[in-house]
């Protein structure tokens, strides 16, 4: 699977407006419950773009966004946001998708950059992505998993 990576842009808000809020996304989420209002996410979103210390990036096959990735540097480490389109989920491009990521941003980050994602104790689909890409389990809680890379 040969995933494109490109960075997100202002004309994406729109989409990832609808991917955050969608049934499945707000599932997985560990914070989040219910859908997040439009005047949130832009704002939200907008300072993403401007932060230097966040990284958004939009996944496409064959120029169709598929999902996005990312990172957010919380607590001296970044934290990985993936989500992957349900049709495409299984076939390999969170994987890709995420690893392209890090390749692109560990240059920006420091060679000692750590990536943490936090994950609930039941998503085992993103307790396989991030065990396949070397992450290592550091943290179980009642609710959630931390893996660090």
């Amino acid at each position: 699977m040969t995933i494109a990576l490109r960075r997100a842009r202002p004309a994406d808000c729109e989409l990832l407006f609808e991917w955050v809020n969608s049934p499945d996304s707000l599932a997985s989420k560990l914070l989040t419950r219910e859908p997040i209002a439009r005047h949130d996410h832009d704002a939200w979103f907008e300072a993403r773009l401007a932060d230097p210390d966040s990284a958004i990036w939009i996944a496409e096959l064959g120029g169709v966004p598929v999902g996005q990735v990312r990172f957010m540097l919380r607590d001296g480490a970044y934290d990985v946001d993936v989500y992957i389109d349900p049709p495409h989920r299984g076939s390999g491009a969170a994987a890709a998708a995420l690893t392209q990521a890090i390749e692109e941003f560990r240059p920006v980050a420091g060679k000692d950059a750590i990536f943490r994602a936090r994950i609930k104790n039941d998503n085992q689909m993103s307790v396989r992505l991030f065990e396949k890409l070397g992450f290592r389990l550091t943290a179980r809680s009642a609710e959630n998993l931390t893996y660090i890379l």
